[in-house]
């Protein structure tokens, strides 16, 4: 019978060993491909219909270790190290051509974008948000160019996509940029895309050294900055204008990655045809 969409499920055992572990990360291309392969392959098999199957993440999160109580006991899944698998993860699906996905989940159990008990965004709610302004649906090769890094490119995973116009002119591009390692380091990516190395726009993402909602701090703690500075919604309870936090820079020339951070990075002049 004709299949026009099939959805994976897919959660993560979570431990911050992991999250900065780059071998450990690529088990999330190996699923999302092995399932992309599975779905496709049965479709052509079959031979009865003419547009391959829709892929989607269909419900994708962090393993929570058996259903904690709605408290601050077990918080393993609320860390900022998690947002290093997350944004990894959207990245690949998105490069393994899924249309969607869904991140289980966002308030209201375990594992959410928020804390279920008091409802104050976790670091995955901002990577999210940033990910959603910033990151438009095309897809673009992308692969840390050779010599064009200071630290260990072991450490480094890069990704890019056309801007969404809402956020920068036709032909720009976001490249992400997540540095695993416990050391500074830097990239050049004015290749990405064809060049255009003027005119860069940063939003990076970095653990915070104080306490959260847990004692915990940096890599294991609930709290994030960007471009240094702490992240909370308003008194009001909205969420801030993160796109007029970004900074700017004249050339993407050895733009500097902090140490186990997530960078976005707006080239407004890249002019990538695929992004006209």
């Amino acid at each position: 019978m004709p299949v026009h969409g099939a959805t994976l499920h897919k959660y993560i055992e979570v431990t911050t060993a992991r999250d900065t572990n780059a071998t450990r990360l690529d088990e999330t291309a190996d699923r999302f491909g092995q399932f992309k392969d599975e779905v496709l392959g049965g479709w052509a098999a079959a031979g009865v219909q003419a547009q391959p199957p829709r892929l989607w993440g269909g419900e994708i999160g962090p393993h929570n270790g058996g259903s904690p109580p709605c408290n601050h006991s077990s918080m393993r899944w609320a860390t900022f190290a998690d947002s290093l698998w997350y944004v990894d993860s959207m990245a690949t699906a998105a490069k393994l051509s899924y249309e969607a996905y869904c991140r289980q989940d966002f308030i209201g159990a375990d594992y959410g974008l928020c804390d279920c008990e008091t409802g104050v965004p976790l670091p995955d709610f901002w990577s999210a948000v940033l990910w959603t302004r910033l990151v438009g649906a095309t897809v673009l090769a992308a692969a840390v160019p050779a010599g064009a890094t200071t630290g260990n490119a072991d450490d480094l995973r890069l990704y890019a996509h056309c801007t969404p116009t809402a956020a920068a002119p036709a032909g720009s591009v976001t490249a992400i940029v997540l540095n695993l390692g416990r050391a500074p380091a830097a990239v050049d990516i004015s290749t990405v895309a064809g060049g255009g190395s003027g005119n860069v726009s940063a939003f990076q993402l970095t653990p915070l050294s104080t306490p959260g909602l847990t004692p915990a701090t940096g890599l294991n703690g609930t709290g994030v900055a960007l471009n240094q500075k702490p992240l909370a919604l308003h008194a009001s309870g909205a969420v801030p204008d993160l796109l007029a936090q970004g900074t700017r820079h004249g050339s993407s020339s050895r733009l500097a990655l902090p140490p186990t951070s997530i960078s976005f990075f707006v080239l407004h002049d890249a002019r990538a045809a695929a992004c006209l």
